[in-house]
């Protein structure tokens, strides 16, 4: 019975390992803040949330950080201020984004995890929830 436990423990321990090394750990809370301070802004280019594709319901925002933590998101004549921090928790890079409460976009306010980025984007997953930003 003792080695039936082992064995259990040890299968969760890998498994729980191996979901922490997806997540790309090598860059910072500051080199992931300055991919996001990009001066011509970003658009989101994926958001999903509990399964389902909302990239459509935010799609049309133009998003810029900048460096006092604000971000301020433009649909034609609306203009939404938001908040962000970006910080590290246990070795993995975090964005701790808030919109104010009602708006089109407190569906995002959440700790996203940092993924990956490229010249063209930059990845959050928050469980199954995903947010890219693309580069414009």
């Amino acid at each position: 019975m003792k080695k039936v436990c082992f064995l259990i423990c040890v299968l969760l321990a890998t498994i729980s390992c191996q979901n922490q090394e997806s997540i790309n750990l090598a860059s910072s809370p500051e080199t992931v803040k300055t991919a996001l301070l990009f001066p011509a802004g970003l658009r989101i280019s994926q958001f999903d949330e509990e399964g389902k594709s909302m990239t459509s319901s935010v799609s049309e925002f133009f998003f810029v950080f900048l460096q006092d933590g604000t971000v301020t998101a433009t649909r034609t004549d609306e203009v939404i201020v938001g908040n962000y921090f970006v910080f590290s928790d246990d070795g993995i890079t975090e964005l701790r984004l808030g919109f104010p409460k009602n708006s089109p976009l407190s569906e995002l306010d959440d700790d996203w995890y940092f993924i990956s980025n490229d010249s063209s984007s930059i990845r959050f997953e928050d469980n199954e929830d995903v947010l890219e930003f693309q580069f414009l």
